[in-house]
């Protein structure tokens, strides 16, 4: 739904190491990997996806 709002340039996710290939797939490249984020052996992956 977002992508059919031209005022919206950039979508930001935050994710982990689980489902982060789901994004990827959608468009979404990874910007930052912060160990350990939401807790012990699960990881922050922060991506982005430019909305054009």
């Amino acid at each position: 739904m977002l992508r059919q709002h031209p005022e919206v340039a950039t979508i930001v996710v935050r994710t982990s190491q689980l489902v982060y290939r789901f994004y990827e797939k959608g468009g979404f490249t990874l910007k930052e990997v912060v160990q350990e984020y939401w807790a012990p052996g699960f990881d922050l992956y922060y991506m982005e996806c430019t909305n054009r």
